[in-house]
């Protein structure tokens, strides 16, 4: 096990990919999205490599960066967050599916236990370890690691995540409108009967970098006009969410991980999707759409619905509308799961004191609505 500064995130390409090549990682494991976030990073923060090994061979890999933060005005607590940063002004992309890369022939399970012990035996400066975005299987495993080693741990955030098994649909032979419920199948199809008045409903993949770039202008657009009108700042209005994604989409395009499609009905833009794709499985990243004064034009339900039937013909296996309750991925998605967001904590006590006081608080806010 070793931790060592990354001072040139290139010189872990070959390494991180020759491990990805023998684990079941998720996109947001991938050098893809590892290797940008390393390279937009701010020269102020050190990101450290954390090494897993089994005889010579590299098994684990995370990047773990160290943050110090004041909480309630006097808590001051050494944190370690992994793939993250804890600055709410960069992790706003949005990491999920996070984890330490495993080689599928070790396991998850051993390459989380061994990392977890030897952060509590070897390194002494950190109280807690932010894991965020845990599907339900790596957040057990972190949660029965950190009991143990004799850690704490809590759940800071549970979130409904709800996608389409594409390959149940195409066994099934039903297609995919038919597997909505009756409201929901109607108000796609007015919706589409609505818009198809101003010419044919059309779905326009990005067939190079240049047209995936122009396309998330595009979609910029309609999502700051979305959210400002709302009060919103929006996520361009952070430089370092536009400047990464770019990069992104630079890199990554041509690799095939990267799906901008545009939606429009004859001359009229109704919105566009920004997508990641590995191993069959579709990320609806992002989006922007075009919200008309009519209630009834659906432009995310009817986007949505054609980049379901574009990725069926393409032969993928989950479309993954990612963490948040929303009812549109409720009316979409055919199945569900959550996703965790989890705290590690040493056994101090001022951490110990904080978590009993916001149980207090919780259980008094619990109280107050059942009055």
């Amino acid at each position: 096990m070793t931790l060592e500064p990354v001072d040139v995130p290139e010189a872990l390409a070959g390494r991180w990919l020759d491990l990805e090549r023998r684990s079941d990682g998720s996109f947001f494991q991938s050098w893809g999205w590892i290797g940008c976030w390393l390279r937009h990073l701010p020269s102020g923060l050190t990101p450290r490599l954390l090494t897993v090994s089994s005889g010579s061979e590299v098994v684990g890999l995370g990047v773990l960066v160290a943050r110090r933060e004041t909480r309630h005005g006097l808590l001051r607590v050494r944190g370690l967050h992994l793939n993250e940063t804890g600055d709410r002004r960069i992790d706003p992309i949005s990491i999920e599916y996070n984890g330490v890369l495993a080689d599928r022939s070790v396991g998850n399970a051993s390459v989380i236990r061994r990392s977890l012990t030897w952060l509590a035996e070897n390194e002494d400066g950190w109280d807690e370890l932010t894991l965020g975005g845990l599907n339900a299987e790596t957040a057990e495993i972190w949660e029965k690691a950190a009991v143990d080693s004799g850690l704490g741990i809590r759940v800071q955030a549970k979130r409904r995540c709800d996608c389409i098994d594409l390959e149940a649909i195409r066994r099934s032979g039903v297609e995919y409108l038919g597997t909505l419920s009756r409201n929901a199948r109607h108000q796609v199809r007015r919706a589409m009967r609505l818009y198809e008045a101003a010419g044919p409903l059309r779905l326009q993949a990005a067939q190079t970098v240049e047209d995936a770039l122009d396309m998330l202008g595009e979609l910029k657009g309609l999502h700051q006009a979305y959210w400002t009108r709302r009060g919103h700042a929006g996520s361009f209005a952070r430089g370092f969410f536009e400047s990464f994604h770019h990069d992104l989409i630079s890199s990554q395009f041509d690799a095939g991980e990267i799906q901008l499609l545009r939606i429009s009905a004859g001359e009229k833009l109704i919105g566009c999707l920004y997508n990641f794709v590995k191993d069959g499985r579709v990320y609806a990243y992002q989006s922007g759409f075009d919200y008309d004064a009519d209630p009834r034009l659906k432009p995310g339900l009817v986007s949505h619905c054609l980049a379901v039937r574009h990725n069926l013909a393409q032969g993928a296996l989950i479309y993954d509308f990612m963490a948040g309750d929303s009812r549109y991925k409720r009316s979409l998605g055919t199945d569900s799961h959550s996703l965790y967001w989890l705290v590690v904590q040493r056994p101090v006590v001022r951490l110990r004191l904080e978590n009993v006081l916001r149980a207090i608080k919780q259980r008094l806010a619990r109280h107050i609505e059942g009055l």
